[in-house]
């Protein structure tokens, strides 16, 4: 091909025919350029695919993070609504006088005591901040969402610290000084077995126990840890459903987005 143009100008110049050997030059070099920017062209479509690729991997990673927090809350959110249940119940002060009514009132405390905390998948997130790479997210609506929700859950988590010092101080530290953790449990017996075991109380330990419960109940600081675990609970429970309502929002828009981009 090069010797075929080269034959072409030198015939153009042996017979003295410059302007016509000008406009082939002119032609020829103009074909070059075309034949540069097309390249250059290719190549940048080249990298845009690719980019474009390394973006709906993240979208993809945020995904997957996205539907675990949504089983995770939830679980919490189920978790928080019957720990508003437990705590609203033992502020009835019922008298406790049958082995059933002992062991609900322990199930109770044992279901309220114990502690859930939501605990965000951010590994995808993390990472395009860490690296640098928030950028490759080409919808400014999806990096914007990723913010807020990001401030969603920095709020969960100091609400959730400020409910720990509440539980912490009226309940956990109270309730030490008051009654036995898990009197009906058989720490023998679930060692063995590898999983927890109740035992049967005699008349006088069940005395005790309801004794020890009650005086648990009525004592006015725990009063005012149930009072406090139930208001942050349910506080706590908006706050996770509203972050359920922007993670759904999320995933449906990184689905169009994915979708778009395919």
């Amino acid at each position: 091909m090069i010797k075929f143009f080269r034959k072409i100008r030198q015939r153009l110049l042996s017979e003295s025919k410059f302007s016509k050997y000008l406009l082939y030059a002119i032609g020829e070099i103009a074909l070059v350029m075309i034949g540069i920017l097309l390249a250059l062209q290719v190549n940048n479509w080249n990298e845009l695919r690719k980019e474009r690729g390394r973006e709906v991997g993240f979208l993809h990673g945020l995904k997957t993070d996205l539907l675990a927090d949504q089983r995770q809350l939830d679980y919490i959110i189920e978790r928080r609504t019957e720990k508003v249940a437990n705590a609203i119940a033992l502020l009835k002060e019922v008298p406790l006088r049958t082995h059933q009514e002992v062991f609900a009132a322990d199930s109770m405390i044992g279901r309220l005591f114990g502690w859930v905390e939501f605990v965000p998948q951010r590994n995808t997130f993390d990472e395009l901040v860490s690296s640098g790479n928030l950028s490759i997210i080409s919808n400014d609506s999806i990096k914007n969402m990723l913010l807020g929700l990001k401030q969603l859950q920095d709020y969960d988590h100091t609400y959730s610290e400020h409910m720990r010092r509440e539980f912490d101080h009226y309940l956990y530290d109270r309730s030490s000084k008051l009654r036995p953790a898990w009197p009906f449990g058989d720490l023998e017996a679930s060692f063995l077995a590898d999983s927890l075991i109740q035992k049967d109380l005699s008349d006088k330990e069940l005395a005790i126990v309801a004794q020890q419960t009650e005086a648990l109940l009525y004592d006015l600081e725990v009063k005012n840890g149930l009072r406090l675990a139930a208001g942050n609970n349910i506080g706590l429970r908006q706050v996770n459903r509203n972050m359920l309502e922007s993670i759904q929002d999320l995933i449906d828009l990184i689905d169009q987005d994915i979708n778009s981009i395919k």
